[in-house]
Protein backbone atom coordinates (compact mmCIF):
# COMPACT_ATOMS: atom_id res chain seq x y z
CA UNK A 1 0.00 0.00 0.00
CA UNK A 2 0.95 3.47 -0.95
CA UNK A 3 2.43 5.79 2.07
CA UNK A 4 0.62 8.71 3.05
CA UNK A 5 2.93 11.25 1.63
CA UNK A 6 3.42 9.17 -1.95
CA UNK A 7 -0.76 9.16 -1.98
CA UNK A 8 -0.86 12.96 -0.96
CA UNK A 9 1.21 13.70 -4.04
CA UNK A 10 -0.60 11.58 -6.67
CA UNK A 11 -3.92 12.92 -5.49
CA UNK A 12 -2.97 16.57 -5.89
CA UNK A 13 -1.54 15.75 -9.61
CA UNK A 14 -4.85 14.05 -10.54
CA UNK A 15 -6.87 17.14 -9.79
CA UNK A 16 -4.26 19.32 -11.88
CA UNK A 17 -4.65 16.76 -14.57
CA UNK A 18 -8.22 16.69 -14.60
CA UNK A 19 -8.51 20.56 -14.42
CA UNK A 20 -6.11 20.74 -17.65
CA UNK A 21 -8.11 18.12 -19.43
CA UNK A 22 -11.23 19.81 -19.40
CA UNK A 23 -10.98 23.52 -19.89
CA UNK A 24 -12.36 24.72 -22.73
CA UNK A 25 -13.36 21.29 -24.30
CA UNK A 26 -16.62 19.46 -24.31
CA UNK A 27 -17.00 16.11 -22.50
CA UNK A 28 -16.46 12.95 -24.23
CA UNK A 29 -15.63 9.48 -23.10
CA UNK A 30 -11.93 9.41 -22.16
CA UNK A 31 -12.49 12.75 -19.82
CA UNK A 32 -15.74 11.50 -18.63
CA UNK A 33 -13.61 7.85 -17.65
CA UNK A 34 -10.85 10.14 -16.38
CA UNK A 35 -13.08 12.34 -13.77
CA UNK A 36 -15.11 9.20 -13.13
CA UNK A 37 -11.40 7.37 -11.75
CA UNK A 38 -10.57 10.66 -9.83
CA UNK A 39 -14.06 10.93 -7.70
CA UNK A 40 -13.35 7.15 -7.36
CA UNK A 41 -9.70 7.48 -6.23
CA UNK A 42 -10.63 10.29 -3.62
CA UNK A 43 -13.59 7.87 -2.20
CA UNK A 44 -10.80 4.97 -1.78
CA UNK A 45 -12.88 2.98 -4.51
CA UNK A 46 -9.75 1.54 -6.02
CA UNK A 47 -10.96 -1.25 -8.35
CA UNK A 48 -13.75 1.16 -9.62
CA UNK A 49 -10.95 3.90 -10.48
CA UNK A 50 -8.67 1.48 -11.95
CA UNK A 51 -11.70 0.37 -14.60
CA UNK A 52 -12.07 4.12 -15.03
CA UNK A 53 -8.35 5.22 -15.84
CA UNK A 54 -7.82 2.02 -17.97
CA UNK A 55 -10.76 2.87 -20.24
CA UNK A 56 -9.05 6.46 -20.43
CA UNK A 57 -5.59 5.54 -20.34
CA UNK A 58 -6.56 3.45 -23.49
CA UNK A 59 -8.15 6.45 -25.15
CA UNK A 60 -5.56 8.86 -24.60
CA UNK A 61 -1.91 7.87 -22.81
CA UNK A 62 -0.71 10.67 -20.49
CA UNK A 63 1.30 11.18 -17.18
CA UNK A 64 -1.34 12.04 -15.34
CA UNK A 65 -3.79 8.88 -16.06
CA UNK A 66 -0.63 6.84 -16.08
CA UNK A 67 -0.03 8.24 -12.35
CA UNK A 68 -3.79 7.59 -11.06
CA UNK A 69 -3.87 4.34 -12.49
CA UNK A 70 -0.67 3.51 -10.64
CA UNK A 71 -1.53 4.63 -7.83
CA UNK A 72 -5.14 2.65 -8.08
CA UNK A 73 -2.86 -0.60 -8.88
CA UNK A 74 -1.01 -0.40 -6.39
CA UNK A 75 -3.56 -0.31 -3.83
CA UNK A 76 -4.83 -3.31 -5.57
CA UNK A 77 -1.49 -5.14 -4.96
CA UNK A 78 -0.61 -4.45 -8.61
CA UNK A 79 2.85 -3.71 -8.01
CA UNK A 80 4.11 -4.81 -11.85
CA UNK A 81 1.67 -3.17 -13.55
CA UNK A 82 1.88 0.15 -10.79
CA UNK A 83 5.38 0.50 -12.03
CA UNK A 84 4.75 0.01 -15.13
CA UNK A 85 2.44 3.15 -15.39
CA UNK A 86 4.79 5.38 -12.93
CA UNK A 87 7.59 4.79 -14.75
CA UNK A 88 5.94 5.85 -17.69
CA UNK A 89 4.18 8.99 -15.86
CA UNK A 90 8.08 9.89 -15.39
CA UNK A 91 9.26 9.68 -18.57
CA UNK A 92 6.12 11.87 -19.98
CA UNK A 93 5.09 14.22 -17.03
CA UNK A 94 5.12 17.89 -18.17
CA UNK A 95 7.76 20.35 -17.48
CA UNK A 96 5.38 22.18 -15.42
CA UNK A 97 4.94 19.45 -12.74
CA UNK A 98 5.71 20.29 -9.62
CA UNK A 99 9.20 19.18 -7.75
CA UNK A 100 7.20 17.44 -4.75
CA UNK A 101 4.41 15.86 -7.15
CA UNK A 102 7.77 14.32 -9.40
CA UNK A 103 9.68 13.70 -5.89
CA UNK A 104 6.09 11.59 -4.69
CA UNK A 105 6.14 9.59 -7.85
CA UNK A 106 10.08 8.52 -7.89
CA UNK A 107 9.52 7.91 -4.13
CA UNK A 108 6.57 4.95 -5.08
CA UNK A 109 8.59 3.67 -7.84
CA UNK A 110 11.79 3.50 -5.96
CA UNK A 111 9.33 1.32 -3.06
CA UNK A 112 7.92 -0.79 -5.78
CA UNK A 113 11.55 -1.63 -7.49
CA UNK A 114 11.85 -3.21 -4.31
CA UNK A 115 9.21 -5.40 -4.25
CA UNK A 116 9.33 -6.21 -8.48
CA UNK A 117 11.67 -7.40 -11.05
CA UNK A 118 12.96 -5.34 -14.52
CA UNK A 119 13.34 -6.43 -16.89
CA UNK A 120 14.82 -5.43 -20.49
CA UNK A 121 13.37 -6.69 -23.02
CA UNK A 122 15.16 -6.16 -26.94
CA UNK A 123 14.28 -7.99 -29.99
CA UNK A 124 16.13 -8.35 -33.23
CA UNK A 125 13.48 -7.27 -35.23
CA UNK A 126 11.16 -4.07 -34.18
CA UNK A 127 7.26 -4.00 -33.88
CA UNK A 128 7.08 -6.91 -32.28
CA UNK A 129 4.83 -7.20 -29.43
CA UNK A 130 5.94 -8.07 -26.13
CA UNK A 131 3.68 -9.78 -23.21
CA UNK A 132 4.48 -11.21 -20.01
CA UNK A 133 1.98 -14.42 -18.89
CA UNK A 134 -0.14 -13.80 -21.65
CA UNK A 135 -0.25 -9.87 -20.51
CA UNK A 136 1.00 -7.08 -23.37
CA UNK A 137 3.17 -4.86 -22.13
CA UNK A 138 4.25 -3.02 -25.47
CA UNK A 139 6.11 -2.91 -28.72
CA UNK A 140 9.42 -2.96 -29.57
CA UNK A 141 12.00 -0.95 -29.14
CA UNK A 142 10.32 -0.27 -25.34
CA UNK A 143 11.01 2.38 -23.73
CA UNK A 144 11.86 0.90 -20.39
CA UNK A 145 12.20 -1.84 -18.71
CA UNK A 146 9.44 -4.64 -17.87
CA UNK A 147 8.13 -4.90 -14.53
CA UNK A 148 7.29 -8.24 -13.30
CA UNK A 149 6.24 -9.81 -10.12
CA UNK A 150 8.60 -12.66 -8.61
CA UNK A 151 8.42 -16.29 -9.74
CA UNK A 152 8.87 -18.31 -12.77
CA UNK A 153 7.86 -15.48 -15.92
CA UNK A 154 7.00 -16.19 -19.41
CA UNK A 155 8.15 -13.54 -21.84
CA UNK A 156 6.59 -13.58 -24.85
CA UNK A 157 7.68 -11.60 -28.43
CA UNK A 158 4.79 -11.73 -31.63
CA UNK A 159 5.10 -10.42 -34.83
CA UNK A 160 2.56 -10.92 -37.93
CA UNK A 161 4.77 -13.39 -40.41
CA UNK A 162 7.26 -14.61 -37.61
CA UNK A 163 7.72 -17.36 -35.57
CA UNK A 164 7.01 -16.33 -31.89
CA UNK A 165 9.84 -15.98 -29.60
CA UNK A 166 9.71 -16.51 -25.81
CA UNK A 167 12.02 -16.86 -23.10
CA UNK A 168 11.17 -18.32 -19.52
CA UNK A 169 13.01 -16.20 -16.12
CA UNK A 170 12.89 -16.42 -12.26
CA UNK A 171 12.34 -13.38 -11.43
CA UNK A 172 13.63 -11.87 -8.32
CA UNK A 173 12.63 -9.59 -5.65
CA UNK A 174 14.48 -5.93 -6.44
CA UNK A 175 16.18 -7.67 -8.91
CA UNK A 176 17.49 -6.59 -12.61
CA UNK A 177 18.06 -8.72 -16.14
CA UNK A 178 17.91 -8.97 -19.81
CA UNK A 179 16.21 -11.02 -21.90
CA UNK A 180 17.25 -10.85 -25.79
CA UNK A 181 14.64 -12.56 -27.95
CA UNK A 182 15.33 -13.63 -31.84
CA UNK A 183 12.20 -13.72 -34.02
CA UNK A 184 12.79 -15.49 -37.49
CA UNK A 185 10.81 -14.70 -40.28
CA UNK A 186 7.63 -17.78 -40.59
CA UNK A 187 6.01 -19.17 -43.75
CA UNK A 188 2.74 -17.74 -42.21
CA UNK A 189 0.38 -14.99 -42.91
CA UNK A 190 0.84 -14.06 -39.81
CA UNK A 191 1.97 -14.59 -35.99
CA UNK A 192 4.08 -17.04 -36.11
CA UNK A 193 0.96 -19.36 -37.01
CA UNK A 194 1.56 -22.69 -39.12
CA UNK A 195 2.40 -22.02 -42.73
CA UNK A 196 -1.16 -21.95 -44.74
CA UNK A 197 0.84 -22.40 -48.05
CA UNK A 198 -0.03 -26.51 -48.14
CA UNK A 199 -3.63 -26.47 -48.00
CA UNK A 200 -2.94 -24.43 -51.35
CA UNK A 201 -0.88 -27.22 -52.41
CA UNK A 202 -2.94 -30.16 -51.62
CA UNK A 203 -6.02 -28.66 -52.36
CA UNK A 204 -5.06 -27.51 -55.63
CA UNK A 205 -3.15 -31.00 -56.40
CA UNK A 206 -6.75 -32.70 -54.98
CA UNK A 207 -9.06 -30.55 -57.25
CA UNK A 208 -6.38 -31.69 -60.70
CA UNK A 209 -6.48 -35.71 -59.44
CA UNK A 210 -10.26 -35.32 -59.35
CA UNK A 211 -10.09 -33.41 -62.61
CA UNK A 212 -8.03 -36.52 -63.95
CA UNK A 213 -10.88 -39.08 -62.32
CA UNK A 214 -13.56 -37.13 -63.53
CA UNK A 215 -12.09 -36.71 -67.34
CA UNK A 216 -11.24 -40.91 -67.45
CA UNK A 217 -14.79 -42.26 -66.39
CA UNK A 218 -15.87 -39.96 -68.83
CA UNK A 219 -14.13 -41.52 -71.69
CA UNK A 220 -14.22 -45.15 -70.28
CA UNK A 221 -18.08 -44.91 -70.69
CA UNK A 222 -17.57 -43.36 -74.57
CA UNK A 223 -15.33 -46.30 -75.14
CA UNK A 224 -17.09 -48.65 -73.43
CA UNK A 225 -20.10 -47.15 -75.55
CA UNK A 226 -18.18 -47.61 -78.69
CA UNK A 227 -16.79 -51.27 -77.83
CA UNK A 228 -20.68 -52.18 -77.20
CA UNK A 229 -22.11 -50.75 -80.32
CA UNK A 230 -19.35 -52.70 -81.87
CA UNK A 231 -19.82 -55.86 -80.40
CA UNK A 232 -23.33 -55.34 -81.52
CA UNK A 233 -23.01 -55.00 -84.94
CA UNK A 234 -20.96 -58.03 -85.36
CA UNK A 235 -22.04 -59.84 -88.38
CA UNK A 236 -23.69 -63.50 -88.09
CA UNK A 237 -20.15 -64.62 -89.68
CA UNK A 238 -18.39 -63.94 -86.65
CA UNK A 239 -15.55 -61.98 -86.43
CA UNK A 240 -14.11 -62.69 -90.27
CA UNK A 241 -11.87 -65.34 -91.43
CA UNK A 242 -8.80 -63.43 -89.75
CA UNK A 243 -10.25 -62.85 -86.16
CA UNK A 244 -9.51 -58.89 -87.08
CA UNK A 245 -12.83 -57.75 -85.94
CA UNK A 246 -13.12 -59.21 -82.83
CA UNK A 247 -9.38 -57.77 -81.98
CA UNK A 248 -10.32 -54.38 -82.73
CA UNK A 249 -13.20 -54.88 -80.49
CA UNK A 250 -10.83 -56.53 -77.60
CA UNK A 251 -8.75 -53.52 -78.03
CA UNK A 252 -11.78 -50.84 -78.12
CA UNK A 253 -12.30 -52.37 -74.33
CA UNK A 254 -8.95 -52.30 -73.36
CA UNK A 255 -8.47 -49.01 -73.73
CA UNK A 256 -11.84 -48.21 -72.14
CA UNK A 257 -10.68 -50.16 -69.26
CA UNK A 258 -7.66 -48.07 -68.82
CA UNK A 259 -9.46 -44.95 -68.73
CA UNK A 260 -11.59 -46.59 -66.16
CA UNK A 261 -8.57 -46.96 -64.18
CA UNK A 262 -7.27 -43.77 -64.94
CA UNK A 263 -10.72 -42.56 -63.25
CA UNK A 264 -10.42 -45.18 -60.27
CA UNK A 265 -6.71 -44.00 -59.20
CA UNK A 266 -7.70 -39.81 -59.81
CA UNK A 267 -10.49 -39.65 -57.33
CA UNK A 268 -8.78 -41.47 -55.22
CA UNK A 269 -5.29 -39.69 -55.20
CA UNK A 270 -7.61 -36.55 -55.65
CA UNK A 271 -9.89 -37.25 -52.55
CA UNK A 272 -6.91 -38.12 -50.33
CA UNK A 273 -5.28 -35.03 -51.15
CA UNK A 274 -8.07 -32.53 -50.17
CA UNK A 275 -9.05 -34.87 -46.88
CA UNK A 276 -5.48 -33.86 -46.02
CA UNK A 277 -5.92 -30.60 -47.01
CA UNK A 278 -8.85 -30.59 -44.76
CA UNK A 279 -6.96 -32.49 -41.55
CA UNK A 280 -3.91 -30.02 -42.39
CA UNK A 281 -6.70 -27.09 -41.89
CA UNK A 282 -9.04 -27.82 -38.93
CA UNK A 283 -6.32 -29.76 -36.69
CA UNK A 284 -4.64 -27.32 -34.29
CA UNK A 285 -1.09 -26.03 -34.58
CA UNK A 286 0.85 -27.68 -31.96
CA UNK A 287 3.47 -25.87 -29.48
CA UNK A 288 6.81 -25.13 -31.04
CA UNK A 289 9.25 -26.98 -30.05
CA UNK A 290 11.78 -25.36 -27.79
CA UNK A 291 15.26 -24.78 -29.00
CA UNK A 292 17.93 -24.76 -26.65
CA UNK A 293 20.69 -22.97 -28.76
CA UNK A 294 21.20 -19.23 -27.88
CA UNK A 295 20.39 -19.75 -23.93
CA UNK A 296 22.34 -18.14 -21.31
CA UNK A 297 21.67 -17.56 -17.80
CA UNK A 298 22.18 -14.02 -16.74
CA UNK A 299 22.51 -13.15 -12.59
CA UNK A 300 19.96 -10.39 -11.74
CA UNK A 301 21.59 -7.40 -9.72
CA UNK A 302 19.54 -5.99 -6.75
CA UNK A 303 18.85 -6.08 -2.80
CA UNK A 304 18.56 -9.98 -3.33
CA UNK A 305 20.16 -12.58 -5.67
CA UNK A 306 19.04 -14.66 -8.58
CA UNK A 307 19.00 -15.89 -12.34
CA UNK A 308 17.38 -15.49 -15.59
CA UNK A 309 17.77 -17.71 -18.75
CA UNK A 310 17.22 -15.67 -21.56
CA UNK A 311 16.87 -17.17 -25.03
CA UNK A 312 14.70 -18.28 -28.65
CA UNK A 313 12.07 -20.59 -27.94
Amino acid sequence: MTSKRHRIGLASFALLAATALTRGASADEVDDAFQAGNRALEAGKWGEAESHYEVAFAGRPGADIAANLAQAETELGKKAEAAEHLAYALRMMPASTRPEQRKAMEGLLADLKKVVCEITVETNVAGATISVDGRKVGTTPLQSGVFVEPGKRVIKAELAAHSPASASVDAAAGGQGKVSLELTPGDGAGGGGKPLWPIGVLAGAGAAGLGVGIAGFVLWSQKKGDADDALAAVPDGGCGPDGALCAAIADQYGESDGFLAMGVAGVTVGGALGLGALIYALVPESEPTVKTGGVRVVPWVGETTGLIVEGSF
